[in-house]
């Protein structure tokens, strides 16, 4: 309090020096328990203004994790979205870890935390995970929540070869991308919000596996941002921080550069491909392709509007008349369905 009168700073509880030092504290322990929720909230103040808990907050905490369970989900999806916009973020997800209330939010780390650190991994998948979301360079709550969660399935997918040692996490991705869902929803994360998520884990592999192909094709860079749209610099970042995340032995610093080169050049194909997707002409309509080759609804009309679109974005087909010759070329594929 400030006297106006005298001038004189009137400060009984000592929170100027503890604003000073960077400490979050609290006059009473019951404030907590009178609100649960503010347990979250103060891990949400570490993360954006980068102050530390006291150590008579973070003990009450770590005894009362478990009441965070009897909060509304909806406010603790408030919380949340708030925390994982902090400049601070990796810091206090250690920390919330530390005091138990990241499993009582995110119960799937019991399992993340017995996988430990292999040739490609220096760390154990925890730690990466939150490696991962230290080197996210865009502040979007959504995609750093992806970056936490996005290896959740490999203690599903583990396995490991025996002669060579190699740890293995076969079709981990595609997996995490359905095993996230029921955790997003319990935590009444909106509809848009799940599949922005489930869509970043279910293909943070896919950037650096198409850029490493030894058959790369123009073709097959304007699939990949056809299949992932405006989301596509989000899903690059992804991966950028998870190969950023994981060096082990058998990583060399020539395959991170190589690796963290062909984003670069990924990110400049899509600035390149996003205009015209943005102002191409629709050429044709399934209608006209069931016309021209006789044949019935069916899936194969979905495949060839989009390999329509494929070829004008790569300059073949540029005018409906194009299109029709092309969805005439193919009668002898399709035109005898019934």
């Amino acid at each position: 309090m400030y006297n106006l009168k005298t001038g004189e700073t009137v400060d009984k509880n000592g929170g100027k020096k503890d604003y000073e030092n960077k400490i979050i504290r609290t006059y009473k322990l019951s404030n907590l328990s009178d609100d649960y929720l503010r347990m979250l909230r103060a891990y949400r103040f570490s993360s954006v203004l980068g102050f530390k808990l006291d150590e008579s907050v973070f003990n009450f905490i770590k005894e009362n994790a478990s009441k965070l369970e009897n909060v509304s989900k909806e406010r603790i999806n408030q919380e949340l979205i708030k925390t994982f916009q902090g400049d601070f973020l990796p810091e206090a997800i250690l920390n919330m870890d530390l005091s138990g209330i990241l499993e009582v939010i995110f119960p799937v780390f019991t399992e993340i935390k017995k996988i430990p650190p292999n040739s490609h991994h220096h760390l154990d998948l925890f730690h990466h995970s939150v490696e991962t979301v230290k080197n996210i360079r865009i502040n979007k709550p959504e995609l750093k929540i992806a970056a936490l969660l996005h290896d959740l399935a490999k203690p599903d997918c583990w396995t490991i070869d025996r002669e060579k040692g190699r740890h293995r996490f076969i079709g981990h991705d595609e997996k995490g991308g359905k095993k996230v869902i029921p955790i997003l929803k319990r935590l009444k994360f909106s509809n848009r919000q799940i599949e922005y998520i489930s869509k970043m884990i279910k293909y943070h592999i896919y950037p650096s596996a198409l850029m490493a192909s030894p058959d790369l094709t123009e073709k097959a860079i304007i699939r990949f941002v056809r299949k992932i749209g405006g989301d596509t610099m989000d899903l690059i970042e992804l991966a950028r921080a998870d190969r950023l995340s994981a060096k082990g032995k058998a990583v060399t610093d020539e395959m991170v550069e190589k690796n963290l080169s062909n984003l670069e050049f990924l990110k400049k194909k899509y600035e390149e491909i996003a205009p015209k997707m943005r102002t191409m002409p629709k050429l044709t309509d399934g209608n006209e392709i069931m016309q021209i080759l006789e044949i019935p609804p069916s899936p194969i009309l979905k495949e060839i509007i989009e390999e329509i679109k494929e070829l004008q974005l790569e300059g073949i087909i540029n005018t409906k008349k194009d299109a029709k010759n092309y969805i005439l070329s193919l009668k002898s594929k399709y035109g005898t369905m019934q």
